[in-house]
């Protein structure tokens, strides 16, 4: 049976979106795109929220076709290309970009967990994010803690969801000033 991560950036102060909802990604290095793809790398399927999967759809889709970004994105952006996705949505009655729409995430997530041959990976966003959590379907969770204090904006951990003790599973200082945090479930 395959574990669901739930693999997010984070500002220090718990963040994953300015005030805006404007997304505020980590500064890229080649160290970053290795250890933070190390799961990517390995996952057997994606599951995005309806807005960071368009938002990803097209910044994915422009970097790989753009030849002056770095090769480590641009890997990275064939890699998110060729994976299968689940996008999350009440609205959205079609995905593309290798993506199917679903709306009953509890069936959804025990028949992937079932079939698939690697990690079941959880993007985001927030709203995604916060449902696996409240309904207990985090197997483990992959967090990027970027050195940056936002001060307002989207929290990750933001919502009600039961208790739910951790055990840490690797600490990952990345050249960049972030640090990966992981910590798995304990059931």
């Amino acid at each position: 049976m395959s574990d669901v991560v739930l693999t997010m950036f984070m500002s220090l102060d718990g963040y994953i979106a300015g005030p805006g909802g404007e997304f505020v990604g980590p500064e890229w290095s080649a160290q970053m795109q290795s250890d933070w793809s190390d799961v990517n790398g390995r996952a057997a399927l994606f599951v995005y929220g309806r807005t960071n999967f368009e938002f990803n759809a097209a910044f994915w889709q422009d970097i790989e076709a753009d030849e002056s970004a770095p090769e480590a994105q641009r890997e990275f952006a064939r890699l998110l290309h060729a994976m299968p996705k689940l996008v999350v949505s009440s609205t959205l009655t079609e995905a593309g970009w290798n993506g199917r729409v679903v709306r009953d995430l509890p069936a959804e997530i025990a028949a992937a967990k079932e079939q698939a041959d690697g990690p079941i990976v959880v993007i985001g966003g927030a709203g995604v994010a916060q449902s696996f959590l409240r309904l207990g379907l985090v197997d483990r969770l992959r967090i990027m803690v970027t050195p940056v204090l936002l001060g307002a904006g989207i929290r990750l951990f933001d919502g009600e969801y039961a208790r739910m003790p951790l055990e840490r599973a690797g600490c990952i200082p990345i050249d960049t000033g972030s640090t990966i945090l992981e910590y798995r479930v304990v059931r």
